[in-house]
């Protein structure tokens, strides 16, 4: 992601004449720079929103039941 991020800030600074020339500058998939610069976003962060839980909030709970699980609670 970071290497995109660089990518994404060149070609938008103008640095190159097309997103190919800066996919392969950085070592990215042109796909994925390309739809980047469409402001689509990748699978995993674009479906944040839908889940029930936090990531926080997942790790609280995985913490509640080992703790459950140590204190002897089925």
């Amino acid at each position: 992601e970071d290497k995109l991020a660089q990518a994404r800030i060149a070609w938008t600074n103008g640095d190159f004449k097309n997103v190919k020339a800066a996919a392969a500058e950085y070592s990215v998939p042109y796909k994925t720079l390309l739809n980047r610069l469409k402001g689509i976003e990748p699978k995993k962060k674009a479906h944040d929103a839908q889940a029930l839980l936090t990531q926080a909030e997942k790790e609280v709970l995985v913490e509640w039941i080992q703790y459950l699980g140590l204190a002897g609670m089925p």
